[in-house]
């Protein structure tokens, strides 16, 4: 028995050994699967982390994973990354804050030295730089200083500077924003744009006249000759207003009462006209232009009897049709031949202006001499030689860049050039639309511009160069780098994780077609991820937004709709053909600045699920626009008739309007992560923009220094011994933030968090859907 014992204790004991021998590798997969799966939610975690912002808890998470794999260099890369963004964020705020202190300094000095105005723009400048709104409303001695600029203002008004009131109530209204008292400072600013529109308008300074005395010499800075005192010309303004015939009224009010969006009210758009009109014939600097305002008598007549005709439509009943308001506008233009007589052109402009101002912000009229400027800008090509120029006052044209595949690249025009006459006429006392008018011209003739070359060893010396006019289409795509032809776009923006970036100025008929080709481009270097950058983007063709998001959609995913009074809602724009550009990461840059066609691209991607949005909050500008051809052609007629709607969702279930109505809340596309820039850091973002944008001369080896010395503005030096530098670095903190988070995404391959943010799905059975 002992035997048999034995023998049972060691079989048990080799079978106990057995199982645990078998058990060994079961608990080691365990583990390991374990492991794993404790890793994959650790990188989840980081990249939900990463996706809300929260770089410090990202970096956390990431550490948590070196140390389970301390020697993953994947771990160690994207944690290398998630510091880079917390260490700019850090930096940026204490650069922030350091800005926001520096400009409360600089408005309690300037205070202390009786400086209202100065002072009031550096508290201006400091709620700029603010933490929060409203911040330094908790300043104890900003009353006393809005009072004592409330005084200077007035001040300003008794002098009729109505230019400088408006700048402080401006200022004003900034910093009491969201407030009665901001409203308040809002509508006498309105009261005083209006004045000084008048005034740059029918008193315009007259060009000053070369006195032909000599000025120093030097060779690095741009040529400039004294000037006499400015002098008044009054007849400017009729080239401004030329075709302006009174028939036009009844065209633009009858398109609005059939057209607009809204149920206009006439009533109110009548009286705007005319309020319009009696605050024009009550500036007094206009005597100039209209010597019949000097009469008092006729003066005193002709506004007494606009009150009576004002007082009488604010009593009576609703005006219901057009025919009504263009019989109040006819009871003006009766009330003027009997008094005043002035132009007939003058009242039309005004009172057209002033009556569609009550309907929306992006109704108006584009006047016959407005009109070749607009399908320039609209279509994105123009008839010239290809040149952008500044006119710094008092100095000749300067050549800023010239454009690619133009007469002027290819003659030899370059940054930094002179242009010191045009077709032998001198530009030192030349207005730019003047000069831009001299250049531009019908295709195919000619235009000789007489150049002088920064920096060459004879300032005096000029040449002579003859370019032929021929059609100038403006490039609206736009890459990271130019290549070494120096016209041509590097459309990649890391090499090394090949991400591609691609920036979009406007969108044209030309857009969609530049945008096809960057992305083959990319394709063919095996792209991972996609910058689309959309700031400063104003928008342009519907058409060429929608024809954009094909570009990155399934066949039948949702694009857009509109719906309005007149044109109520219709079936959404949807996608015709799958994505030609699928299955890569976007992310979207926006600003405050992107607008309309831009704004659709970036929330209709982001509500389909195609891509994630960085940066500011966009404009909010989500209405349509029809154009009609007006008086007999020679004008245009831009009105308001629907509202944009994106989708929330890649089923079109829900949708959200993009257009900012007064008290509403929630507007335009939300970042899904916010980068907000301040001011310093928004300087130094265009001089980045300005250096890549610029094209060398043909024969040009490096750019002249002036072009990139720009004058220090009252905003940054307040006072003679005040200077408030900027030290923001040469950086672009929203496209640094971008391709951290781009590669973060790419390297740790998780899925894309892609939905709006919670605001937009809270506020879409608002909307409608």
């Amino acid at each position: 028995m002992p035997f048999l014992h034995r023998t049972h204790h060691t079989a048990t004991l080799l079978l106990c050994v057995t199982m645990i021998a078998l058990a060994s590798p079961a608990r080691a997969i365990a583990q390991n699967e374990s492991a794993a799966l404790n890793e994959s939610e650790l990188r989840r975690t980081a990249a939900s982390q990463v996706l809300a912002g929260d770089f410090k808890n990202a970096a956390q998470t990431y550490e948590r994973m070196l140390k389970n794999e301390p020697g993953s260099d994947r771990s160690r890369m994207m944690l290398d990354w998630v510091r880079s963004v917390e260490d700019l964020q850090a930096q940026r705020e204490a650069l922030r804050k350091k800005t926001f202190d520096r400009h409360v300094e600089a408005a309690r000095t300037l205070k202390e030295r009786g400086k209202w105005s100065l002072a009031v723009e550096q508290i201006r400048l400091a709620e700029l730089n603010a933490a929060r709104p409203g911040e330094v409303r908790e300043i104890d001695w900003l009353g006393e200083l809005i009072e004592k600029t409330r005084e200077e203002i007035r001040t300003h008004e008794n002098k009729g500077e109505w230019l400088d009131a408006l700048i402080l109530y401006e200022v004003l209204a900034r910093i009491h924003q969201d407030t009665p008292e901001g409203d308040a400072f809002k509508k006498e600013a309105e009261r005083s744009r209006q004045r000084a529109h008048f005034e740059a308008l029918y008193v315009r300074e007259r060009a000053a006249a070369d006195t032909g005395e000599e000025e120093d010499p030097d060779e690095a800075t741009e040529p400039t000759k004294p000037v006499k005192p400015a002098e008044i010309d009054a007849k400017a303004w009729e080239d401004d207003l030329r075709e302006i015939r009174a028939e036009i009224v009844a065209e633009v009010f009858g398109r609005v009462q059939i057209e607009h969006y809204q149920e206009p009210d006439f009533k109110k758009m009548v009286l705007s006209g005319l309020d319009n009109i009696r605050i024009m014939v009550s500036t007094p600097k206009l005597v100039a232009a209209f010597e019949q305002l000097a009469d008092e008598a006729r003066l005193h007549d002709f506004t007494a009897r606009l009150n009576k005709e004002i007082e009488r439509i604010e009593k009576g009943p609703r005006l219901n049709r057009a025919a009504e308001a263009v019989a109040r506008f006819e009871r003006l233009m009766e009330i003027n031949r009997g008094t005043l007589n002035l132009p007939s052109q003058v009242l039309t402009y005004e009172f057209v202006n002033g009556a569609l101002s009550p309907l929306d912000e992006f109704t108006s009229v584009i006047w016959p001499s407005e009109k070749s400027d607009f399908e320039k800008h609209t279509h994105g090509e123009f008839t010239g030689v290809g040149i952008q120029i500044t006119k710094p006052n008092g100095k000749f044209l300067r050549v800023e860049t010239p454009l690619e595949d133009s007469p002027a690249y290819e003659a030899g025009v370059s940054p930094g050039d002179f242009i010191t006459a045009v077709d032998g006429t001198t530009t030192d006392t030349m207005k730019l639309t003047e000069a831009v008018s001299r250049i531009t011209g019908p295709e195919g003739t000619k235009v000789t511009l007489t150049l002088q070359r920064a920096g060459i060893d004879k300032p005096d010396d000029t040449f002579d160069i003859q370019l032929t006019r021929r059609k100038i289409i403006i490039k609206s795509v736009k890459g990271a780098v130019r290549r070494d032809d120096g016209k041509s776009w590097d459309f990649m923006i890391d090499e090394k994780n090949a991400i591609g970036y691609m920036r979009i100025s406007q969108f044209t008929k030309d857009t969609v077609p530049d945008m096809r080709a960057a992305l083959r481009s990319l394709k063919s270097k095996g792209v991972r991820g996609l910058i689309i950058d959309l700031r400063y983007n104003p928008g342009g063709l519907l058409s060429a937004a929608i024809e954009a998001c094909e570009l990155f959609l399934k066949e039948g995913q949702p694009i857009v709709k509109t719906d309005g009074r007149a044109h109520p809602a219709r079936p959404p724009a949807v996608a015709r053909e799958d994505a030609y550009f699928d299955g890569c990461p976007i992310i979207v840059l926006v600003n405050g600045q992107s607008a309309s066609a831009s704004e659709i691209l970036a929330g209709t991607l982001a509500g389909n699920g195609k891509a994630f949005v960085i940066g500011e909050r966009t404009y909010g500008k989500g209405s349509v626009q029809n154009l009609y051809e007006i008086a007999e052609q020679t004008a245009y007629f831009k009105l308001t008739t629907a509202l944009y709607y994106v989708p929330l969702d890649p089923l079109g279930k829900a949708w959200r309007c993009l257009h900012h109505t007064e008290g509403e809340k929630f507007w335009g596309v939300e970042p899904q992560l916010e980068v907000k820039l301040i001011p310093h850091e928004v300087v130094r973002l265009w001089e980045l923009r300005r250096k890549q944008d610029i094209l060398k001369g043909a024969k040009q080896k490096e750019l002249p220094k002036q072009l990139f010395d720009r004058p220090q503005s009252p905003s940054t030096r307040p006072d003679d011994d005040i200077e408030i530098p900027n030290e923001a670095p040469e950086i672009d903190p929203q496209l640094e933030t971008a391709l951290a988070v781009m590669r973060i995404m790419l390297a740790g391959d998780q899925p894309w968090v892609m939905a709006p943010p919670e605001t937009a799905r809270r506020t879409a059975q608002a909307v409608g859907g």
